[in-house]
C-alpha cells in the first residue's frame, strides 16, 4: 500500500503528513507519524502549528495522505 510507504518514510524523521479520512472527518489531520502496526497508526497531532497530544487512527480509514516538507 502506498500510504504505508509514505508513513514509514516519515517515521523517525519528524516529517509532517496531512491525512484525509473522508468517512470520518471533514477536515484533514496534520500530524507527525510516530508508530505504525498492521491496522493502526499512532500520530503526534498538530493543531495551529503546535503539538497537541497523540491520536491513534485506523489505517483502513485513510483515504489520502500527503507528505509535508
Amino acid at each position: 500500500m502506498e500510504y504505508r510507504n509514505i508513513i514509514e518514510s516519515c517515521i523517525g524523521s519528524n516529517k509532517q503528513v496531512s491525512i484525509e479520512r473522508e468517512e470520518v472527518d471533514d477536515e484533514p489531520i496534520t500530524a507527525i507519524p510516530i508508530m505504525i502496526s498492521q491496522q493502526l497508526l499512532l500520530i503526534h497531532y498538530l493543531y495551529d502549528f503546535y503539538l497537541d497530544g497523540y491520536k491513534v487512527l485506523c489505517i483502513s480509514d485513510i483515504t489520502k495522505i500527503k507528505r509535508g516538507y
